[in-house]
């Protein structure tokens, strides 16, 4: 399961069914969500309004909103200018993680313990002290 695929199917549907364009799946590019705005894949919709014969931001609402009511993929979805950027669901992050799971051998994700039988073995964590500013002293 690849989520840009999936999303790129769902994008393809949703042309399809408001604006009853074909947008093949390989022309739609998404590209990560920039760090001061929630989400983590965009959709930048400039190059589609001359299709959707509206606005950048409207052609974004229209998706997002589709996205979210015919889909379990997004969540929600915020738009900055023409740039729609989705929060994908718990769920698709829970199957995601759950399919690595599977691929992977079982000492990737996991100690066992019967390799390290008699000898010491440290864990280091970071315990910062919630009334002070955070350093590396």
């Amino acid at each position: 399961m690849e989520i840009e695929s999936i999303l790129q199917q769902a994008i393809s549907q949703s042309f399809h069914d408001l604006f009853g364009h074909s947008l093949p799946e390989n022309d739609i590019m998404l590209q990560p969500t920039r760090k001061e705005f929630p989400g983590s894949h965009t959709f930048v919709t400039f190059p589609y309004a001359r299709f959707t014969k509206k606005s950048p931001e409207d052609t974004a609402r229209a998706i997002g909103e589709y996205l979210v009511s015919n889909t379990n993929i997004v969540q929600n979805f915020n738009i900055v200018k023409g740039f729609l950027n989705l929060e994908l669901s718990d769920k698709i992050w829970i199957e995601l993680f759950n399919k690595i799971m599977e691929q992977s051998p079982g000492d990737t994700w996991q100690h066992n313990a019967s390799k390290t039988k008699g000898e010491k073995v440290m864990v280091e964590f970071s315990s910062p002290n919630t009334n002070k500013p955070l350093h590396l002293g």
